[in-house]
């Protein structure tokens, strides 16, 4: 009858180890699976981060293309037609200073070789 105790007791801790250890593997399983997601939210952050950089660099290259040969605060008084009057050229002035202000426009005076151009005249076009 001893003998059977003891088998049965063996029994026992030899499943509660068997359960013990699987509880461990199941945590260890865990524990990869939130290290994985930790380390795919960092690739995706710093991938962010990256693109973020990326755009920064396109803007400034593009601002700096924009400003090129001190491009930004350029007007010249030949850009207005002298036909109009002094009320209307005033006007004209103050919105293009206004855009010289806001942006990096550059207004020079018109030559034959510009494609494009803003023309102001007297009649509407």
């Amino acid at each position: 009858m001893i003998i059977i105790i003891i088998i049965i007791i063996m029994i026992m801790i030899m499943m509660m180890m068997m359960m013990m250890m699987m509880m461990m593997m199941m945590m260890m399983m865990m524990m990869m699976v939130m290290m994985i997601s930790i380390m795919m939210v960092m690739m995706m952050i710093s991938i962010m981060m990256v693109m973020m950089m990326i755009s920064m660099m396109v803007m400034t290259m593009m601002m700096m293309m924009m400003v090129m040969n001190d491009g930004c605060h350029q007007l010249y008084d030949s850009v207005i037609a002298n036909l109009l009057d002094s009320e209307t050229r005033g006007l004209i002035s103050k919105a293009i200073e206004e855009y010289l202000q806001l942006t990096c426009l550059n207004f020079v005076p018109w030559e034959p070789h510009h494609v494009d151009y803003i023309l102001f005249t007297r009649s509407a076009v």
